[in-house]
């Protein structure tokens, strides 16, 4: 099985596998399902969650309004007069919300701990980390994630939530999506999977860009046709060494020239080892016990028009306090 690692965004990524020999057409359809249940996962946990901690919505034309604050009907054309609202009902678990959007009547919370449950699973499943630890995503793992959430929200709210509640709204798919939201979601008409900088042919198969190699890991991009070419992955050469670390803070050319200085002063019985070949006609001197000297290492210099000509790394071997007692 060929694992896709498919990309959104950094963020927005997941592992898909399929045979080799499977047409790209299957694959990309396979792939935008993921996708767009991934992002149905999202947002139905973050409803849920406001749910189980300040139960359901308010009608829409009383959502970001206090309970003292008079609505439109309240008010009477004839007498120019607008009449006291009435108190709304508050159960045993009110907790107000403070963007008043929702109504307070939270359900228990034995019952809100068995939501959170379902949809910290749910966020779990939907998460970057499981790139990392090597989860392949399902169409059917994701349906199972939003069944749980269904069957712990009518747990909790037996007789039903509002028609206008985003949670059934996004569990009976009659969600309008706006903005960000609306952006996400990849129409499977209008998509397109890149690898190797290749838009990938609805007609082909996709062993025909990634071999017949049944181990193969590709990283694939999923976009909207017509948005070009995405940005590549950085280049990863495996077998090369990182580059090394120094061994020591690089020393100031001016601190490099003020210890040259200091070894044409000192005796040859004090004056420190220096090695690497600087430029300046200085030969080793006596050499001190190697537990009395303190290593540094200057930058390598390139020249600026010509990359043979280097002056080669300093190793600088200085004397420590006491040397000459």
């Amino acid at each position: 099985m060929v694992l896709l690692h498919v990309k959104r965004s950094d963020k927005d990524t997941f592992l898909y596998e399929t045979p080799a020999a499977s047409e790209v057409d299957a694959v990309l359809r396979e792939v935008v399902a993921i996708h767009n249940l991934r992002c149905k996962v999202n947002r139905l946990a973050e409803a849920a969650e406001g749910l189980a901690a300040h139960g359901p919505m308010k009608p829409p034309e009383q959502q970001g309004l206090d309970d003292e604050t008079p609505l439109l009907e309240d008010y009477d054309v004839k007498t120019g007069t607008i009449a006291g609202r009435s108190k709304p009902e508050r159960n045993e678990n009110y907790r107000p919300d403070p963007t008043e959007k929702r109504t307070g009547n939270a359900p228990p919370g034995e019952i809100a701990a068995v939501i959170s449950r379902t949809v910290d699973d749910a966020k779990a499943l939907v998460s970057e980390r499981q790139v990392s630890m090597k989860v392949v995503a399902s169409s059917k793992a994701l349906e199972d994630a939003i069944n749980n959430i269904k069957g712990a929200t009518m747990i909790a709210f037996p007789m039903g939530l509002p028609d206008y509640d985003p949670v059934r709204q996004i569990l009976e798919n009659r969600e309008s999506l706006e903005g960000a939201a609306q952006l996400q979601v990849v129409d499977e008409s209008n998509a397109s999977l890149w690898c190797f900088n290749k838009e990938l042919v609805r007609d082909k198969l996709l062993c025909e860009y990634v071999g017949r190699n049944e181990k193969t890991k590709v990283v694939a991009k999923l976009q909207k046709k017509g948005a070009g070419a995405p940005q590549r992955e950085p280049v990863v050469r495996a077998g090369l060494p990182s580059p090394p670390l120094p061994f020591a803070p690089a020393l100031s050319s001016g601190f490099v020239s003020a210890i040259l200085r200091l070894h044409r002063l000192l005796p040859p019985a004090c004056a420190p080892h220096v090695g690497g070949g600087f430029r300046e006609g200085v030969g080793d001197a006596s050499l001190i016990p190697p537990a009395r000297l303190a290593m540094f290492i200057a930058p390598t210099v390139t020249h600026p028009t010509d990359r043979r000509r280097r002056a080669p790394t300093a190793l600088l071997l200085l004397p420590l306090a006491g040397v000459g007692r």
